[in-house]
């Protein structure tokens, strides 16, 4: 009896602790984290605009790894940030990367800028770091497609872009372009087969959207 009654026991604490964690893994539990996003960073003279979706309340700008003081456009909805003389702490001739934290600890995907005395470049750094697949740029704006870790080519509308006359960038992994009028577009970049030939891997495509307005 004593026995039957020690088994009785345990088998309710196993209840117990199972209907409790289902509880909390289920309808009581913490709704799932929504992690930030950024779809377009922007120089607006001396102050950084970086519009995106997600950010929260104390959402807060990073740029180069280093914390900013951050202002939500409380109108937005949660798509707009702003950093008060954020331009300056973006490099010249250099990469410069941008990125959210939410308050509850989320990031965003990372943005990298190459800015010159002539320009800012929204830069696509084939293969090494992702897109998110959908681009938003400025018309009369550019793309800088960096490909040095991987030879690859660019297909491309070339009523919406043009190849800039840089020099910097007129190489075969380093292309900019600048975009010629609003919509939205297609952009393919394809790695170029390895040279020595043999058997080769499956070459890495980027299928990315870009929208302008």
């Amino acid at each position: 009896m004593r026995k039957r009654l020690i088994v009785a026991t345990i088998l309710a604490i196993a209840a117990i602790a199972f209907a409790s964690t289902t509880l909390v893994d289920g309808a009581l539990g913490s709704p799932p984290q929504t992690r930030p996003s950024i779809v377009s960073p922007e120089l607006r003279g001396n102050n950084l605009i970086v519009e995106g979706a997600d950010f929260d309340e104390n959402a807060t700008v990073y740029i180069n790894y280093k914390k900013r003081e951050t202002i939500l456009d409380a109108e937005s909805q949660g798509k707009v940030l702003m950093v008060r003389k954020g331009g300056k702490r973006i490099r010249f001739d250099d990469y410069s990367t941008i990125y959210v934290s939410n308050g509850d600890g989320q990031n965003s995907n990372g943005i990298r800028l190459f800015r010159t005395d002539a320009l800012v470049a929204r830069v696509i750094q084939f293969p090494v770091q992702p897109e998110l697949g959908l681009i938003h740029l400025k018309v009369g704006g550019y793309l800088l497609v960096d490909s040095r870790a991987a030879l690859s080519t660019d297909g491309y509308d070339r009523d919406f872009f043009a190849r800039a006359g840089d020099q910097r960038f007129d190489t075969d992994d380093l292309r900019l372009y600048q975009v010629l009028r609003e919509g939205e577009t297609g952009f393919v970049i394809s790695q170029v087969p390895f040279p020595n030939g043999g058997p080769q891997p499956p070459p890495i495509i980027w299928g990315l959207t870009i929208h302008a307005e």
